[in-house]
């Protein structure tokens, strides 16, 4: 009797999704429905170990719950400073000019008519000064 090997190929677009179902089902069956090992994983995950944006870190001085919680309330901290300066945005341009305009000098009432007509259309501003030494007068 002569024994002749056979080949037979079979397309990866047909074996992967069978393997895939087989690996799921052992796993499902390794773990079941144990309730106790879920709550683990929920509270690991909670839990774990954080650097400052959040990305696991076992080194890292964070707690991920903690950080995320922090940073939601950072965030609404922020709006609601916004929303304050928003609306009393009149009362310190009124402020703001009063101190300014003590200053007679005319940098001073410069800046003051800058800062009134940025607060009057924006919340948010930005200031630079730059003092020259070097400059000849």
């Amino acid at each position: 009797m002569v024994s002749k090997d056979v080949a037979l190929t079979i397309s990866s677009e047909i074996v992967q999704p069978i393997v895939e179902a087989k690996i799921q089902a052992a796993i499902v069956a390794a773990l079941g429905e144990d309730t106790n090992l879920i709550e683990k994983m929920v509270t690991a995950a909670l839990t774990a170990k954080c650097d400052h944006r959040g990305k696991s870190d076992n080194y890292g001085r964070y707690r991920w719950l903690e950080l995320m919680c922090s940073n939601a309330i950072q965030e609404a901290a922020k709006k609601g400073v916004a929303a304050f300066l928003e609306k009393n945005t009149g009362l310190i341009s009124a402020q703001i000019e009063k101190e300014l305009g003590r200053s007679k000098s005319k940098t001073a009432r410069a800046f003051v008519a800058g800062m009134t007509k940025c607060l009057k259309t924006s919340y948010r501003i930005n200031i630079n000064a730059v003092f020259d030494s070097d400059r000849d007068d």
